[in-house]
């Protein structure tokens, strides 16, 4: 498993690890970021989502404008249908319309994330978006580890319906040991956070925070923050990765 890590690309995260998440409304304004990640070779893996969490919208138009971004870089692109957070439903119509608007030879692969109150609901989510097209990977979001059994038990659940493709696990709710059981599957491509830098933020090493819900949310740069922030992008790539 890798680690992706949400911090300002002015912490140079491509010297750590060589798969990423970003954020399309971000990729929009920001002509820095967008460069960086754009310039990225084809070892390196994006995923580009779809800024739910951050703007409670999924901005379905963003994602249709990203034939722009997959022209302009050989990175493998994964890209995040839309979602709505805790909401089944909304989830289920948001991601069939973007099917609906998905044309042949795409240039990316697509990752759906299913939604639901509980276990049951998401479950019944994914069985659903699996009737409605094709889609080569399944994000599970940081929120389902509230869940019984949180992430694992979906992850299960999901290989018992019959999906064979990969997954990536959307957030640290946390802390670094609640995606233990994933560390040695091999078909959990990776986990996101902005744990580095939001660690950093108070002082503490990444591995050292207890409930990352505590922590203020920090993306933004700064210079006295640079090198503890590497370190910690270091430390989280060693830690999901199985490296001491």
């Amino acid at each position: 498993m890798k680690f992706a890590s949400i911090v300002d690309p002015r912490y140079n995260p491509a010297e750590f690890s060589d798969y990423h998440l970003i954020l399309s409304h971000v990729l929009i304004k920001d002509k820095f970021y967008r460069d960086y990640y754009v310039a990225l070779d084809g070892g390196h893996t994006v995923v580009l989502d779809n800024g739910t969490v951050e703007n409670g919208d999924p901005q379905p138009e963003l994602l249709l404008d990203m034939a722009k971004y997959a022209s302009g870089t050989n990175a493998r692109l994964i890209v995040v249908a839309p979602d709505h957070l805790n909401n089944c439903e909304g989830t289920l119509k948001a991601t069939g319309e973007f099917f609906q608007s998905l044309r042949d030879n795409l240039g990316y692969e697509i990752m759906v994330v299913p939604q639901g109150k509980d276990s049951e609901e998401w479950i019944r989510c994914l069985r659903l978006l699996r009737e409605m097209g094709n889609f080569e990977f399944v994000g599970i979001p940081r929120v389902c580890e509230e869940f019984l059994g949180g992430r694992q038990l979906l992850y299960q659940a999901a290989k018992n319906l019959g999906f064979t493709g990969l997954f990536h696990l959307l957030g640290i709710q946390h802390n670094l040991s609640e995606i233990d059981w994933a560390i040695d599957k091999w078909d959990v491509a990776g986990v996101d956070s902005s744990l580095p830098i939001r660690a950093a933020s108070i002082g503490m090493p990444a591995k050292d925070i207890r409930d990352l819900r505590l922590v203020p949310d920090r993306e933004d740069y700064l210079e006295e923050w640079e090198p503890t922030v590497k370190q910690n992008i270091k430390e989280c790539c060693e830690y999901v990765s199985g490296r001491p």
